[in-house]
């Protein structure tokens, strides 16, 4: 009999703390995302700009075509 109780004392502990735990992550991520994201995203858009710049400036010879 005490077993089950402590089996099920045991159960609620794990709920709480597994709904705490998702509040303090939601909230974590609610108050740190939108800060961190306008850079991060910077970050990406001036690398892939970089990227695609390099592959622009290699093209700056004259074209000869034949007819």
């Amino acid at each position: 009999m005490e077993k089950e109780k402590k089996s099920k004392k045991k159960s609620v502990l794990n709920l709480i703390g597994y709904v705490a735990g998702s509040v303090a992550l939601f909230a974590a991520a609610v108050v740190i995302l939108p800060e961190v994201m306008p850079k991060i995203s910077g970050k990406i858009n001036k690398e892939l700009a970089k990227v695609s710049n390099a592959k622009a400036d290699d093209d700056w010879e004259p074209v000869i075509e034949k007819k």
